[in-house]
């Protein structure tokens, strides 16, 4: 009688404990949310253990709509310096006029002085020729004083003679004529001026 008794013992708690393993088991869900084994939260859930997917990754400070690439910054601008200053024109200083070059005149063409203003001389040039030109006229002679230019004869005309240069001038006759250009000649260009003898007389 007693071991019924026992037997029926042990059977009821076994009975006890099976049911108790029902009733705890039956509160297990397995995993929810984002447990390390991969489980899926149940769809009925009400939400209450919301799933962390992490922070979201900075797209660089995109603005919304461009697609997500940050905005290149182009920098402040790049200074070029000041213009380059290419300095002053070089001051070539004030012109000195060529002591052999007269400052104006007519500019009229001419032979001899006496073709020309008073205030003028007439001077030759190889390029221009003979010009009217302002500037002081000489002094010398015809056929009498000795010249290096005819800007030292009265005349203008300087003429070479036998022993040197000698100032010439127009003529009519051998009366006009000095003793170092004693003859009246006619000369191609020039006219009727005096000149030295061809046989080397004085």
């Amino acid at each position: 009688m007693r071991r019924l008794f026992v037997f029926f013992a042990v059977m009821g708690v076994v009975a006890l404990a099976r049911c108790g393993g029902r009733s705890s088991g039956g509160h297990d869900a397995g995993p929810v949310g984002n447990q390390t084994d991969g489980g899926v939260p149940d769809a009925s859930s009400d939400g209450s253990v919301p799933v962390d997917g992490g922070d979201v990754a900075d797209a660089g400070g995109g603005t919304e709509g461009d697609g997500g690439f940050p905005e290149a910054d182009a920098g402040e601008p790049v200074d070029a310096g000041e213009p380059v200053d290419a300095g002053s024109p070089t001051d070539g200083g004030d012109t000195v006029p060529d002591a052999g070059v007269p400052g104006g005149g007519s500019r009229s063409a001419c032979t001899f002085n006496s073709d020309c203003p008073a205030d003028e001389r007439c001077e030759c040039d190889e390029l221009e020729g003979c010009l009217c030109l302002t500037g002081p006229r000489g002094t010398g002679r015809s056929g009498m004083d000795a010249c290096v230019s005819g800007n030292d004869c009265e005349s203008s005309l300087c003429v070479e003679g036998w022993g040197g240069f000698f100032c010439s001038g127009p003529c009519a006759s051998d009366s006009d004529c000095g003793p170092r250009l004693p003859l009246c000649a006619y000369i191609t260009f020039v006219g009727d001026m005096c000149i030295r003898q061809p046989d080397g007389g004085s």
